[in-house]
């Protein structure tokens, strides 16, 4: 079971008693519609004016090399904002600290 990885002789810590946290990104749904999107949505706008939104998130585990279990952690959101403009990308992205789902 899962709660196993708490009570297991071998500790899920990494070097210099610290955790190791695995990293994913996920973008599960896109659209160029702009009726279905949300505030909070992130979005890549190409010069040719076709906005693609997409809600995106990264999505943290703690893992251990001696463990077959991980032990997931809260989702994290994210606005990711892609800009063309003449020839040059501008990528910005911020933490949604305040999106209640």
């Amino acid at each position: 079971p899962l709660h196993s990885i708490f009570r297991a002789s071998v500790p899920v810590r990494a070097g210099g008693n610290s955790r190791l946290i695995a990293l994913d990104g996920t973008w599960y749904f896109s659209s160029q519609s702009e009726n279905i999107h949300c505030p909070h949505c992130s979005h890549i706008e190409p010069e040719n004016g076709e906005c693609t939104h997409f809600p995106s998130a990264i999505t943290p585990v703690i893992v251990s090399p001696s463990h077959k279990e991980v032990v997931p952690l809260r989702v994290n959101w994210l606005e990711v904002t892609i800009i063309e403009k003449e020839g040059e990308v501008i990528y910005r992205n911020s933490l949604i600290t305040d999106w209640k789902v």
